[in-house]
């Protein structure tokens, strides 16, 4: 284990060394560097779970167990020093996340159901379902008898169920050939859940933030994401 330590934060320890509760932050993207400056006005100490000591919220200071996403004992031991924990990403096992919340009963940010819901693009379209949302044709290939339903002609869009963000975790394929040779390895020989959809051809893409709050919520104004090859590059705010 490794733990990052600036005399910045130091500072801020000794400062801190009265405070009864640690939030945790599971990850320490851009986010994480947002929520954690956030802390200064509250009465919050903040331990990050980073992969590496040069992701954004580690370089201001804050204190970090270094890991990979998948160390089981360095996660187990963020979840012992934590009071409440923020999930930053989709990157981690729900199971996982839960045995551990059954052993150590922290406050978790969004809940896990919630989580379990909207990080596995499996559950995401039966939530969309639901919801009366609509979404591109899709199938849930999970072994290699599910290709066999295949009815929509190529270009395909492939997504790994769990796993994968901002385009990451997905491959553009062609054909149904081609289709039938990728998969398993994409699939890791089917140990990986995948979706399989009709590629569509997107203008533009538009989001929006919902900021719920403990008496209200606020939705922000929309942006406008640009990408190149599934991954977002650049956000415009406020959106043309």
């Amino acid at each position: 284990m490794l733990t990052i330590k600036s005399k910045k934060f130091m500072l801020r320890e000794v400062e801190a060394s009265n405070m009864a509760i640690t939030l945790g932050i599971l990850g320490a993207g851009q986010l994480a560097q947002m929520i954690a400056a956030s802390t200064n006005r509250t009465k919050y100490k903040v331990l990050l779970y980073a992969q590496s000591e040069l992701e954004p919220a580690c370089v201001d200071g804050f204190e970090a167990i270094i890991g990979e996403k998948n160390d089981q004992k360095l996660i187990e031991i963020f979840f012992q020093r934590s009071d409440v924990i923020i999930l930053e990403s989709e990157f981690y096992s729900f199971e996982f996340l839960k045995s551990l919340q059954d052993i150590y009963p922290r406050k978790i940010i969004p809940e896990l159901e919630s989580y379990k819901e909207l990080s596995n693009k499996k559950h995401q379209k039966k939530f969309f379902d639901r919801c009366g949302i609509k979404y591109a044709k899709s199938i849930l290939v999970q072994s290699e008898n599910d290709l066999q339903q295949l009815e929509m002609p190529g270009p395909y869009m492939v997504k790994r169920s769990s796993g994968g963000y901002d385009g990451y975790g997905n491959k553009v394929v062609e054909s149904l050939e081609d289709l039938k040779k990728v998969i398993p390895d994409f699939s890791n020989n089917f140990q990986s859940d995948l979706l399989v959809e009709e590629k569509v051809e997107i203008l533009s893409e538009y989001a929006c933030m919902l900021i719920k709050g403990i008496k209200n919520s606020i939705i922000l104004p929309a942006c406008k994401t640009i990408q190149r090859n599934s991954v977002c590059e650049l956000v415009e705010f406020p959106a043309d």
